[in-house]
């Protein structure tokens, strides 16, 4: 078994970039899986893979990924965003993460680290504070690890223009405590274990656009598709993302092209992103074309394609459905009828695809979950798409 280390770094000039570069010089000797990158060349994670510890480095950096020192160099893994402010560089890093970690030095801090505190403390994250003037034998760091189980950290400092010696303390603390860090999970690699999802709550029924996102989340991030649960409405699927368990996810549509469903719900949990994907119709029918009298959907359906029908069907008659998903069960059951559903329902509901309906509409989801997930295959589902972290 190969258990996973996920390392958050700010990028900042101080300890961020010292922590960084002293991971960077014990892993190299190590076979190195992988590094990502973008279209822009810029890598935004690395992997090394030693005996049953993958550890994946990567980290939300100052916007234009630059730094006091300047601009950081094309091979450092680092995920940027045009505009993005420090404060929310740090939100994201502690938000990914399951610990964090704070240096000090003699429980002196500048601004910015105060700040990582507060926003851990605010998240209910695990928090380790280091006094890097008085380090001890890192043992106390080692079982923080194993006792919350921290298989994802991100690390707190001040940056160098605040402290001078902050750079040389840090440097001293990563030498010793990297390698015990890696030989303590090398004896010990099964401590760290990813919890399994147990209920993955839908809006349903079968066959809906929710359905169909819900079935490529779980391929992406390894959840078993056994452990989706169809709410039937609204009311459900809401009070599904308030109350969520410590091994349970729900997403929620929460805006459809210019027009919300719902606002954003209000509840703590360990991981909340949107994801923006596009609403693919079709035109499906177990009837020939022409024998088509009645084009069944729901509301949202029938208007977003209210021109395409116009256009290929002007007298059939249109049915609302309280979802695309029962409109392709009805039509599945008659002759004469078809629906404007998902692709998902044409083997759910032994039908014949129609005609893909040319209609570009984007749906906004939101993913909430309290299981922390393998990162590396987050942070790639969350960068493939495009989207945007709340």
């Amino acid at each position: 078994m190969t258990m996973s280390l996920t390392v958050y770094l700010g990028h900042q000039e101080g300890v961020d970039m010292t922590v960084l570069t002293g991971i960077l010089k014990y892993f190299q000797d190590y076979q190195k899986e992988k590094d990502y990158d973008s279209n822009r060349n810029l890598t935004r994670i690395k992997i090394y893979v030693t005996n049953k510890v993958k550890l994946i480095l990567t980290g939300f950096c100052p916007n234009n990924r630059s730094n006091e020192r300047g601009k950081l160099n094309s091979n450092c893994p680092a995920i940027d965003f045009n505009g993005l402010s420090n404060k929310q560089r740090t939100k994201l890093n502690i938000k990914f993460s399951k610990g964090v970690i704070v240096f000090t030095e003699n429980g002196i801090m500048d601004s910015g680290t105060i700040y990582t505190e507060s926003f851990a403390t605010k998240l209910q994250r695990y928090l380790y504070k280091i006094n890097l003037c008085d380090i001890g034998s890192c043992d106390d760091l080692i079982r923080w690890f194993v006792k919350y189980n921290i298989n994802s950290f991100t690390i707190g400092g001040s940056r160098k223009s605040f402290s001078e010696n902050i750079v040389s303390l840090a440097e001293k603390f990563i030498i010793r405590f990297i390698p015990k860090l890696h030989n303590s999970l090398k004896c010990n690699h099964e401590f760290i274990k990813l919890k399994p999802i147990s209920t993955f709550y839908v809006l349903g029924p079968p066959g809906s656009f929710s359905h169909e996102l819900a079935q490529e989340i779980c391929e992406t991030l390894n959840i078993d598709l056994e452990t989706i649960k169809f709410q039937s409405n609204y009311t459900k699927i809401l009070e599904s993302s308030y109350n969520l368990g410590n091994t349970e996810c729900v997403l929620v549509p929460i805006k459809h092209d210019n027009e919300f469903l719902y606002d954003y719900p209000h509840s703590f949990v360990q991981l909340k992103f949107t994801i923006t994907k596009q609403t693919n119709y079709y035109l499906l029918s177990n009837s020939n074309k022409r024998d088509i009298t009645h084009i069944h959907s729901h509301l949202a359906g029938l208007k977003d394609c209210d021109e395409w029908i116009k256009k290929n069907y002007p007298n059939v008659s249109r049915e609302r459905n309280d979802s695309t998903s029962n409109a392709a069960r009805i039509v599945s059951k008659s002759p004469g009828l078809a629906s404007i559903s998902s692709k998902l329902c044409i083997d759910l509901y032994n039908l014949n695809c129609i005609e893909e309906i040319d209609e570009s509409h984007i749906t906004k989801y939101l993913f909430l979950s309290n299981v922390i997930f393998d990162y590396n295959d987050k942070i790639f589902y969350l960068f493939n798409r495009p989207e945007k972290i709340t």
